[in-house]
C-alpha cells in the first residue's frame, strides 16, 4: 500500500494544487505539508490527518495508507 508520503502528494498534485493552496484549503501549515512529501517526517498528529484527508476529499485511512478505498462506503468522491 501506498504511504503517507506517496498519497499526500499523489492527491495534492491530482487536484492540482500546490501546498499553498492545500494549506488554505486545511489550514495545515504548508510546512508541514512540505516536511511530510519531502520524507523529512511520517508523523502527524490526529487533527493534521484529518484536516488534510477532508480537503483532498478522502478518508483519513487512505491517506494514511490504510486502506486503497478513497472514501467510505455510500459516499461519493
Amino acid at each position: 500500500m501506498a504511504t503517507l508520503r506517496e498519497r499526500l502528494r499523489e492527491l495534492r498534485r491530482g487536484l492540482g494544487l500546490t501546498q499553498q493552496e492545500l494549506q488554505a484549503l486545511s489550514g495545515v501549515p504548508y510546512t508541514t505539508i512540505s516536511r511530510v512529501e519531502t520524507g523529512i517526517t511520517d508523523k502527524i498528529t490526529v487533527d493534521t490527518c484529518a484536516r488534510l484527508a477532508k480537503a483532498l476529499g478522502v478518508t483519513n485511512d487512505y491517506l494514511l495508507g490504510v486502506s486503497d478505498a478513497p472514501t467510505c462506503l455510500g459516499e461519493s468522491p
